[in-house]
This record gives C-alpha cells, sequence and structure tokens, in this order.
C-alpha cells in the first residue's frame, strides 16, 4: 500500500513531463510468473488493484484550456474509473480567446461533478492508443459553447457536433 506518493512520467521523445501528486495504490494478491503476465483478469499482476489520486491539472498543448480532476478513483481490476470535479476551461477571457484566433473558433467549457467509465480498456490507455469504455455514466453538469463571428469562418460547416456527423 502507498499513500501519498508522487508519480512522474518523462516522454523523451515529446520532451515533456506529467506527474501526480497525492496518489494511493493499494494492490493485493501480486503474483509475478508467466502465466500471469498476459492475464486480462489482473491488473500490473495483482489480482485487485485500486489507485485514486486528487487535484490533477494539465494545460492543452496550445495553451487554451485547462484540464482539471478533483478526485479519481480507478478501480483496476474491475475496469471502472470514477472522476470527480472534472472540468474543461479557458484559460482565456471570451474576448481573449477570440482576440488570439485567426479565424472563427468556438469556446468549450465543460464541468462535471462526476463522471464513472465501466468497461475500460485498460491495454490501450495506457499504451495511449485510445480511451474505451462499454459505458459512461454522469449526472448533473454543465457544458457551454461560445462562438464570436466577428472574424471569418474556417469553414462553410462548424465543428459542432451535429454539423460534423453531417460531415459524414
Amino acid at each position: 500500500m502507498i499513500e501519498g506518493g508522487k508519480i512522474v512520467v518523462t516522454d523523451k521523445q515529446k520532451g515533456s513531463t506529467k506527474s501526480l501528486a497525492n496518489v494511493q495504490v493499494l494492490m493485493h494478491d501480486i503474483l509475478l510468473d508467466s502465466t500471469t503476465r498476459n492475464d486480462k483478469s489482473r491488473f500490473l499482476f495483482a489480482k485487485e488493484a485500486r489507485i485514486g489520486f486528487r487535484n490533477y491539472h494539465t494545460t492543452t498543448k496550445d495553451g487554451l484550456y485547462q484540464f482539471k480532476i478533483g478526485d479519481a478513483d480507478v478501480l483496476a481490476t474491475q475496469k471502472r474509473v470514477v472522476l470527480k470535479n472534472l472540468s474543461f476551461t479557458p484559460t482565456l477571457s471570451k474576448k481573449a480567446f477570440a482576440e488570439k484566433q485567426k479565424k472563427a473558433k468556438e469556446m468549450y467549457t465543460l464541468s462535471l461533478p462526476q463522471l464513472t467509465l465501466n468497461g475500460l480498456d485498460w491495454w490501450s490507455a495506457l499504451n495511449e492508443e485510445e480511451i474505451f469504455a462499454t459505458e459512461i455514466q454522469t449526472s448533473g453538469g454543465s457544458i457551454a459553447i461560445y462562438l464570436n463571428r466577428e472574424k471569418p469562418p474556417a469553414n462553410k460547416m462548424g465543428n459542432f457536433p451535429n454539423q460534423l456527423l453531417m460531415k459524414l
């Protein structure tokens, strides 16, 4: 059992470092042998694994948004993740966001008090391929989309979800 730990991941190819603080790790029934190496019912050789962390935040590469997770509880062997106080917010005001863009671009704000992912595929998530879950549950929350039309449009068809579906 680990409490109050810190995980630092360095990507030498991208030249970036990500860290998680206030990490708790609880693993039971760990078995290191050739039979458990590819056992999909285990997580990192453990029959039961629970990982938690608090106050995670990162900024997007373009610096326009900040992503935050207030509290995360990962029940790895149950393939379940519960995220609390999840937010994706702009780092700039509406006016500053619009001024920074060359063309009209939507500004998104998302806030969810809780998001639960069930049936998470760990192998693809850990390898940064994709995040796939069989079920996503949320309650409450808000999403806002702002578009300043003073700049010329990026294209005739916008990037709102219903318009992207129409493109398909």
